[in-house]
């Protein structure tokens, strides 16, 4: 009976002590608000840029017109093939040439036997190609290519620009709001003073 209220009294003071070497900040809360933080017109312009999926997407886009571009230049360079073939045959082969005279007259046999050994074949082949006749047309291709994503960074820019314009113009509108709201609130003292100077 001793040993367990020693035993229960142990664990309370075991606990305890875990409680008290345990910092406070972590079990309860700030009770006064933090003030929020101001943000800045750059700040919100690179959050919306780092953010904004079609933007993502944009840049994907120019990053594939890249990829495109060196699997195309890849073409110029030659190309190395190289082919190996091995066959055996699966069964012996020995036909005979029989004797038409085999059963009428004894001891005449066959006339010959043809027997190939069976052993493997082996072909190596090796084949080196330069497209010398298409280096025009890839470079063509390669021209095309760069085109399409010079384009397609141009279009990012635009859409990069017409996002900034944008939240350019909210930032604004909400300072705007902001401003007249100070306004409202500094009539509603200057009416409230004068009212109470009455």
């Amino acid at each position: 009976m001793r040993s367990k209220a020693a035993h229960n009294l142990k664990s309370y003071f075991s606990a305890l002590s875990l409680l008290l070497a345990t910092p406070l900040a972590g079990w309860c809360q700030q009770s006064t608000p933090t003030s929020a933080e101001v943000l800045g017109l750059d700040q919100a312009i690179s959050i919306a840029l780092l953010n904004n999926r079609s933007l993502k997407n944009a840049h994907l886009t120019v990053e594939k017109g890249e990829d495109e571009i060196a699997a195309i230049r890849t073409s110029r360079f030659p190309s190395a093939h190289f082919y190996a073939l091995v066959s055996e045959d699966m069964v012996k082969h020995e036909p005979n040439v029989t004797n038409p005279l085999t059963g009428v007259f004894p001891g005449v046999g066959p006339f010959f036997t043809l027997s190939t050994p069976r052993r493997p074949t082996v072909v190596f082949a090796a084949q080196v190609l330069q497209p010398i006749s298409q280096q025009y047309r890839i470079g063509l291709n390669i021209d095309a290519v760069k085109l399409a994503r010079d384009g397609k960074r141009q279009e990012l820019r635009a859409e990069e620009q017409s996002l900034v314009n944008s939240i350019k113009k909210t930032y604004y509108e909400i300072l705007q709001s902001e401003s007249s709201l100070e306004n409202v609130r500094d009539e509603d003292k200057f009416y409230r003073e004068l009212d109470r100077l009455k």
